[in-house]
């Protein structure tokens, strides 16, 4: 389950005031080679296809429980995600229809991030991977717990 996104410069990495999260199927076969749960730079997004592009789904912040960040053992920063039991039921057929797809992250409505789902995850835990800084991995995270606080 990794996740790769390029963040801007960590003066510039903004913490969101999250009132509402949603987890929202995006567009079916966009990459031809899912690199685990890869997160692209947003701005490939946007470029990609309108808005209307996203599906809505019944995953939100009331079935995320916990959000934190983690050092590998080749100390890279990843994101961990917790789900209760109801939200990683939901996150294991989300994952599992969109194999190759992403998944987007939308806070107050706004794209945050957009995994590519490499796999079906089950268990209702998942982890982000990339190259993060450790201010980049803490204001992702932040900004994810901040919605369920």
């Amino acid at each position: 389950m990794g996740v790769s996104q390029n963040y801007p410069e960590p003066q510039q990495i903004p913490i969101y005031e999250a009132e509402e999260l949603e987890i929202i199927e995006g567009p079916q076969g966009i990459v031809e080679e899912p690199a685990s749960l890869m997160l692209m730079e947003k701005g490939f997004y946007d470029n990609l296809a309108p808005e209307n592009m996203w599906k809505e789904t019944a995953l939100t912040e009331e079935y995320l429980q916990s959000v934190g960040v983690e050092v590998d053992e080749y100390g890279a920063h990843r994101i961990t995600l917790k789900f209760n039991s109801e939200g990683g039921e939901i996150f294991a057929d989300l994952t599992e229809k969109n194999i190759g797809s992403p998944l987007g992250i939308f806070i107050n409505g706004e794209l945050i991030s957009a995994p590519i789902v490499n796999e079906r995850i089950t268990g209702g835990e998942a982890i982000i991977t990339g190259n993060f800084t450790t201010a980049e991995a803490h204001a992702l995270a932040a900004s994810l717990n901040a919605a369920i606080e």
